[in-house]
């Protein structure tokens, strides 16, 4: 388990230095120019505003864009702040962190395998997960104001997986691939994002 998650820390840093390494342009380019209030819609694994979401923005300069978001995933519906800075001389390439935080949900059935190896119907609560998000992408200008962008990045949890959740029948005990399952299913780990 400590060798994979070694192994998306080197594909996340590999990732975003190849972001921040790219050869500027010889010409002086500044950042894509955007209304100063605007409305995203974006998809993704592991995406500030989960598996749907929507956002609004507000530009403050060129390279700042200063973004709420919502929208639902795997774990509830979820909310998120989050900053843009657009890299100076790098042809709309830019970072953003974020916070963000998924609600969880009651009575929320799952089949998973019992430690007898049964197969069963299980009943959970699942608790709030909060996760920063650090995201290297690029955005393409649409119709002058719009933009099309594509990200990728690293979502880190906070907490123990164990603590997320709760089994209703207390006399259930999962087995370890059932565990693993659902700490995987979890928000955090590799991000892979688009939106408008």
């Amino acid at each position: 388990m400590q060798n994979i998650k070694h192994t998306k820390i080197l594909v996340f840093l590999f990732f975003i230095c190849s972001i921040i390494h790219v050869k500027a342009q010889s010409e002086e380019s500044q950042p894509q120019s955007l209304e100063p209030f605007g409305i995203t819609i974006s998809t993704g694994i592991n995406n500030a505003v989960g598996m749907m979401g929507i956002g609004v923005y507000y530009s403050f300069t060129p390279q700042y864009i200063l973004e709420i978001g919502v929208g639902q995933g795997g774990w509830g519906a979820i909310g998120s702040l989050q900053m843009q800075y657009y890299l100076p001389n790098a042809n709309n390439l830019f970072l953003r962190g974020a916070f963000k935080r998924s609600g969880g949900g009651r009575d929320v059935e799952l089949n998973l395998e019992l430690i007898d190896k049964s197969i069963e119907t299980i009943l959970f609560n699942f608790y709030p997960v909060a996760n920063a998000q650090l995201t290297a992408g690029k955005s393409w200008t649409i119709k002058n104001t719009h933009r099309f962008f594509i990200e990728g990045g690293y979502s880190y949890f906070f907490g123990k997986p164990h603590e997320k959740y709760r089994i209703q029948n207390s006399q259930i005990v999962l087995s370890e691939i059932s565990k693993k399952a659902l700490e995987f299913s979890m928000p955090g780990g590799l991000i892979f994002a688009i939106g408008l």
